[in-house]
């Protein structure tokens, strides 16, 4: 599983080199070299859409909360665990868990039934079943003493 910080560098590259493909305005009326050969219009291709970066924005401010104690809030109130085991599972779940795998993860320890359903429905099913093995899987591991 790619860290999250992985996926977005990956997506920053994808919407730059999108950028670089694009016509530029100051480009489209060169002149052939040669005058008897006519200049070929450049193809129009629709500009890259607004919408990767602005979820990219929303998946930022997404990551800051959680690692701001939104995940450890919502572990202590859904378990016996103590702040500690908390913490150290949220800084695990933030380097091993997709963003929007993470949101859901919080969402479901925050029994928030509705954006849990609504995040089931966009997230791959592996990284869904990442997400719900988690706190199984790592749990000993942060509550064995250091």
């Amino acid at each position: 599983m790619k860290a999250p910080a992985t996926r977005l560098l990956m997506l920053i590259v994808i919407v730059a080199l999108i950028g670089c493909n694009a016509p530029s305005s100051d480009t489209a009326d060169t002149a052939s070299p040669d005058p008897d050969v006519p200049v070929a219009e450049a193809p129009v291709t629709p500009e890259a859409p607004a919408a990767p970066l602005e979820d990219m924005a929303a998946i930022k401010a997404d990551i800051a909360a959680i690692k701001g104690g939104e995940f450890v809030e919502a572990c202590l109130e859904s378990s016996n665990l103590e702040e500690p085991v908390c913490q150290c599972l949220s800084a695990k779940a933030n380097e091993m868990l997709t963003p929007d795998a993470l949101k859901f993860l919080v969402a479901t320890l925050k029994q928030d039934v509705g954006t849990a359903n609504t995040l089931r429905e966009m997230v791959p099913p592996a990284d869904l079943a990442e997400a719900g093995m988690f706190m199984v899987q790592e749990t000993a591991g942060c509550a064995a003493p250091q």
